[in-house]
Protein backbone atom coordinates (compact mmCIF):
# COMPACT_ATOMS: atom_id res chain seq x y z
CA UNK A 1 0.00 0.00 0.00
CA UNK A 2 1.20 3.49 -0.61
CA UNK A 3 0.07 6.87 1.18
CA UNK A 4 0.35 10.70 -0.16
CA UNK A 5 0.21 13.99 1.69
CA UNK A 6 -3.51 15.21 1.40
CA UNK A 7 -4.50 18.78 0.65
CA UNK A 8 -5.86 20.97 3.20
CA UNK A 9 -9.66 20.63 1.50
CA UNK A 10 -9.29 16.64 2.57
CA UNK A 11 -8.05 17.66 6.48
CA UNK A 12 -10.67 20.14 6.10
CA UNK A 13 -13.35 17.62 5.14
CA UNK A 14 -12.18 15.16 7.80
CA UNK A 15 -12.21 17.73 10.63
CA UNK A 16 -15.74 18.66 9.54
CA UNK A 17 -16.90 15.25 9.95
CA UNK A 18 -15.31 15.06 13.33
CA UNK A 19 -17.08 18.52 14.16
CA UNK A 20 -20.35 17.30 13.25
CA UNK A 21 -20.18 14.19 15.27
CA UNK A 22 -18.90 16.13 18.44
CA UNK A 23 -20.38 19.36 18.54
CA UNK A 24 -18.66 22.77 18.71
CA UNK A 25 -15.20 23.42 19.13
CA UNK A 26 -13.53 27.05 19.00
CA UNK A 27 -11.83 28.10 15.79
CA UNK A 28 -7.92 27.08 17.67
CA UNK A 29 -9.73 23.76 18.56
CA UNK A 30 -10.38 23.08 14.63
CA UNK A 31 -6.62 23.99 13.71
CA UNK A 32 -4.82 21.46 16.49
CA UNK A 33 -8.04 19.03 15.27
CA UNK A 34 -6.51 19.60 11.12
CA UNK A 35 -3.01 19.96 12.09
CA UNK A 36 -3.23 16.81 14.23
CA UNK A 37 -5.06 14.99 11.34
CA UNK A 38 -2.14 16.14 9.32
CA UNK A 39 0.23 14.99 11.25
CA UNK A 40 -1.26 11.43 11.40
CA UNK A 41 -1.31 11.51 7.68
CA UNK A 42 2.56 12.76 7.43
CA UNK A 43 3.78 9.23 9.52
CA UNK A 44 1.60 7.27 7.56
CA UNK A 45 4.04 8.19 4.78
CA UNK A 46 6.64 7.77 6.61
CA UNK A 47 5.99 4.55 8.05
CA UNK A 48 5.29 3.15 3.78
CA UNK A 49 8.24 4.95 2.54
CA UNK A 50 11.90 4.08 3.49
CA UNK A 51 13.23 7.51 3.01
CA UNK A 52 10.32 9.50 3.93
CA UNK A 53 10.45 12.12 6.96
CA UNK A 54 7.44 13.21 8.76
CA UNK A 55 9.04 16.26 10.09
CA UNK A 56 9.74 17.35 6.13
CA UNK A 57 5.68 18.07 6.53
CA UNK A 58 5.69 20.03 9.50
CA UNK A 59 6.10 23.89 8.41
CA UNK A 60 2.59 22.92 5.88
CA UNK A 61 1.33 21.31 8.99
CA UNK A 62 1.69 24.33 11.65
CA UNK A 63 0.30 27.07 9.13
CA UNK A 64 -2.72 24.87 8.33
CA UNK A 65 -5.72 26.95 9.52
CA UNK A 66 -9.33 25.02 9.18
CA UNK A 67 -11.40 26.30 6.86
CA UNK A 68 -14.84 25.35 6.52
CA UNK A 69 -15.58 23.33 3.56
CA UNK A 70 -17.85 25.11 1.36
CA UNK A 71 -19.96 23.91 -1.89
CA UNK A 72 -19.90 19.84 -0.79
CA UNK A 73 -22.50 17.82 0.39
CA UNK A 74 -22.16 15.23 3.11
CA UNK A 75 -21.17 12.73 1.24
CA UNK A 76 -18.71 14.38 -0.66
CA UNK A 77 -17.14 15.27 2.89
CA UNK A 78 -17.48 11.55 4.12
CA UNK A 79 -15.53 10.19 1.31
CA UNK A 80 -12.89 12.99 1.26
CA UNK A 81 -12.67 11.90 5.58
CA UNK A 82 -12.04 8.28 3.93
CA UNK A 83 -9.72 9.29 1.59
CA UNK A 84 -7.73 10.59 4.80
CA UNK A 85 -8.29 7.64 6.55
CA UNK A 86 -7.15 5.25 3.69
CA UNK A 87 -3.64 7.46 3.35
CA UNK A 88 -2.96 6.71 7.14
CA UNK A 89 -3.55 3.02 6.97
CA UNK A 90 -0.05 2.86 7.26
CA UNK A 91 2.34 1.68 9.82
CA UNK A 92 0.76 1.83 13.14
CA UNK A 93 -0.89 4.84 12.73
CA UNK A 94 -4.41 2.68 12.41
CA UNK A 95 -3.69 2.30 16.24
CA UNK A 96 -3.75 5.91 17.05
CA UNK A 97 -7.03 7.49 18.95
CA UNK A 98 -7.75 9.80 16.44
CA UNK A 99 -7.26 7.76 13.97
CA UNK A 100 -9.91 4.92 15.64
CA UNK A 101 -11.82 8.13 16.20
CA UNK A 102 -12.22 9.08 12.86
CA UNK A 103 -12.71 5.74 11.71
CA UNK A 104 -15.57 5.16 13.44
CA UNK A 105 -17.13 8.49 12.80
CA UNK A 106 -16.84 7.16 9.29
CA UNK A 107 -18.29 4.14 9.89
CA UNK A 108 -21.70 5.47 11.01
CA UNK A 109 -21.99 6.48 7.71
CA UNK A 110 -20.82 3.55 5.89
CA UNK A 111 -24.08 3.00 3.85
CA UNK A 112 -23.84 6.33 2.44
CA UNK A 113 -20.95 4.60 0.43
CA UNK A 114 -23.19 2.37 -1.40
CA UNK A 115 -24.57 5.32 -3.19
CA UNK A 116 -24.33 6.85 -6.78
CA UNK A 117 -23.85 10.62 -4.77
CA UNK A 118 -20.49 8.68 -3.11
CA UNK A 119 -19.46 6.95 -5.73
CA UNK A 120 -19.74 10.49 -7.79
CA UNK A 121 -17.57 12.59 -4.76
CA UNK A 122 -14.32 13.42 -5.65
CA UNK A 123 -11.67 11.30 -3.80
CA UNK A 124 -10.22 13.69 -0.44
CA UNK A 125 -12.12 16.29 -2.47
CA UNK A 126 -9.34 16.91 -4.95
CA UNK A 127 -9.93 18.17 -8.42
CA UNK A 128 -13.18 19.50 -7.69
CA UNK A 129 -14.15 23.30 -8.73
CA UNK A 130 -17.00 23.67 -6.63
CA UNK A 131 -15.12 23.48 -3.78
CA UNK A 132 -14.18 27.13 -2.64
CA UNK A 133 -11.39 27.64 -0.02
CA UNK A 134 -12.74 31.25 1.39
CA UNK A 135 -9.52 32.34 2.60
CA UNK A 136 -7.55 31.17 -1.06
CA UNK A 137 -10.26 32.83 -2.79
CA UNK A 138 -10.34 36.11 -0.64
CA UNK A 139 -6.33 36.38 -1.52
CA UNK A 140 -6.75 36.16 -5.48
Amino acid sequence: MSAFFVGPQTINAAATLILMAEGPRSTDEMDKLGQSLWLMNAMAIEASYANADASDYLNTICRYRFEHVEGANFVAILKAANCLLYQCHEGNVPEMSLFKKLDDIADRYADQTETAAYEAAPWGLCGCPAIVNRRAANAL
